[in-house]
């Protein structure tokens, strides 16, 4: 009984406390906690506090059916990584002190600039070396790897370079496919050029012709400057004097959308308006030159014993040939820092005359192959860049550093040309001053019917 007795009071007392508890509108488990002073509310209060955190309550839950019916949507993809192929620019470094320590400015200039790296310790190491290059044949780099956007570094954006091609020269082919843009005019050593605009956030540009198909070229002529959204594939050439130093040779073309601006009316420039004519009537060709380059022409000095008739002597008989091939068998043409010859066929059968023939010396063979326009046809150059040491006028040792490379055509003539060593002018004031306007000199060769 006494238990009972007690159990009930209990009971009885906790009902009591639950109650007041309630009236106070919470109920609190464990140690009681007093109010501190000036943490009294009234009644008001304490209804809008119970209010804001309802609507708390009712925003998380909210939110969180919000999150969830979201994730049962698709998530956007991170921006993907551009190709980036045969980029032309200028590596630039950044103060000292800078967040960054490099980026390129590609050009044409405005077309974008963002921040790179090597794709392993030696490009690394080339890229550093290229930064803030002077003018010379360092300056600029045709770049290639991947571009990515939203990334640390200059502007949001890195490229890891996979591959650069600098120097002169930097030739390099490779097969293209389903590239889009569109063709713009230009001009490239004060001619008209067609350019190919690379649709994208970065327009670059390269040079656009079709060499071996004449209706394609024609139809390139005829899209320049509309508008018109076109998708070419063919073979992209790196270090052709041309657009940014390249020329897509297109093997195919689509129109993607037809242009909606009239073909504006443009007069070709020509750069060699103003310069002499030489015509070698004797084997059939004629070229320009600058008006301050100079033309020799040489004849034959030299045969073979046993190419003398029994009734000639060899006075007689070098008479004769001098007679039929003329002075016009070799043609010397020298410009500045460089030269260009010329040799007709009948010199490559029988060497009548040292025309251009590169003459063995001591030294460092660099093999190269460039290519090169001979007229409206492309050929590919072969030859070799000379390191040496040798004597200068004055007696002193001389580091000589030169090149000579040579195209034969299908008729049998061959034209080598190069630098000429000198004393007062080295290696890169040709590349500068002079190999642009050989190779324009080149591009002026006709073939006379």
């Amino acid at each position: 009984m006494t238990t009972k007795y007690k159990n009930s009071q209990i009971i009885f007392g906790t009902m009591i406390l639950i109650l007041v508890t309630m009236a106070c509108g919470s109920i609190q488990v464990g140690m009681v906690t007093p109010t501190p002073e000036g943490g009294i509310q009234s009644v008001a209060e304490n209804q809008d506090a119970e209010s804001e955190l309802a609507t708390l309550e009712e925003t998380e839950v909210q939110t969180e059916g919000e999150a969830a019916s979201e994730s049962d949507e698709e998530i956007p993809e991170s921006p993907t990584a551009i190709t980036v192929t045969a980029w032309y620019g200028h590596i630039a470094s950044l103060p000292e002190g800078s967040q960054y320590d490099d980026f390129v400015i590609l050009q044409p200039e405005g077309t974008g600039e963002f921040g790179l790296t090597g794709n392993n310790p030696e490009v690394e190491a080339e890229i550093r070396t290229l930064r803030d290059a002077p003018d010379g044949p360092n300056k600029y780099v045709h770049l290639w790897g991947l571009l990515s956007c939203d990334v640390d570094d200059y502007n949001g954006c890195q490229l890891i370079v996979d591959k650069m091609l600098y120097g002169f020269p930097n030739s390099a082919e490779e097969d293209i496919e389903g590239w889009v843009g569109i063709v713009t005019s230009g001009t490239m050593q004060g001619g008209l050029s067609h350019v190919f605009e690379l649709s994208g956030e970065y327009p670059m540009w390269y040079s656009i012709h079709s060499s071996h198909d004449e209706s394609l070229q024609t139809q390139i002529e005829s899209l320049r400057d509309t508008g018109a959204s076109i998708k070419v594939s063919g073979k992209l050439i790196v270090g052709f004097p041309d657009v940014n130093g390249t020329r897509i040779e297109v093997s195919k073309l689509d129109v993607i959308e037809a242009g909606s601006q009239e073909q504006p009316t443009i007069e070709p420039l020509d750069p060699t308006a103003d310069w002499q004519v030489f015509i070698n009537d004797r084997y059939g060709y004629k070229l320009s030159y600058p008006s301050n380059a100079t033309i020799t022409l040489y004849g034959p000095v030299r045969f073979s014993p046993d190419d003398v008739p029994e009734n000639m002597t060899d006075e007689q008989y070098m008479e004769q040939l001098q007679k039929t091939f003329t002075d016009k068998l070799c043609v010397h043409i020298e410009y500045s820092l460089g030269f260009i010859y010329i040799s007709a066929p009948p010199n490559q059968e029988k060497l009548h005359v040292h025309c251009g023939n590169p003459a063995p010396g001591a030294g460092d063979y660099i093999e190269k192959i460039e290519n090169v326009s001979i007229g409206d046809t492309l050929y590919q150059a072969s030859g070799s860049e000379f390191i040496s040491g040798g004597p200068s006028p004055s007696g002193e040792t001389l580091d000589l550093h030169n090149e000579t490379l040579w195209i034969d055509l299908e008729d049998g003539t061959r034209i080598t040309y190069g630098a000429t060593p000198r004393g007062d002018a080295n290696y890169e004031d040709y590349l500068m001053k002079t190999k642009e306007i050989l190779l324009r000199i080149l591009a002026t060769y006709e073939v006379m019917q």
